[in-house]
């Protein structure tokens, strides 16, 4: 990647079991937090984020 790279959109996949749907209360605390500080982060450089759940 060029330095100073910057992209426009960041996809986090989760893997679920299958059927499930991703909600915040089928995440681990843990998980919650993280997810939460790095997409907080990731706008404040206005980069947009989404979050989407992977069958498994």
């Amino acid at each position: 990647m060029p330095l100073g790279f910057k992209p426009s959109k960041v996809v986090y996949g989760i893997t679920l079991k299958s059927g499930e749907a991703l909600t915040p209360q089928n995440l681990f605390t843990f998980s919650q937090v993280a997810t939460y500080r790095a997409v907080r982060h990731l706008c404040s450089y206005e980069i947009e984020v989404e979050v989407v759940g992977i069958s498994g």
